[in-house]
């Protein structure tokens, strides 16, 4: 996904690793590519478009964060 790769670009660290579909997975958050090009994916989730975009960008905020 689109959004994995983002984060792993823009991370602070030298190495980060990003991980899907785990630890309690609660529906498909599409990036914006996904919504673009509807799938059913994009079509069964409940959550809003960009939502994907604005979760990696908190996340690059929080490691860049924890690395000080």
């Amino acid at each position: 996904d689109s959004t994995s790769v983002y984060v792993e670009e823009h991370s602070p660290y030298k190495m980060t690793m990003t991980f899907g579909y785990s630890n309690g997975y609660r529906g498909y958050i599409p990036s914006a590519y996904g919504w673009e090009y509807t799938c059913y994916e994009s079509d069964a989730t409940w959550f809003e478009p960009g939502i994907g975009e604005q979760i990696a960008e908190q996340f690059i905020s929080m490691l860049k964060e924890m690395k000080g």
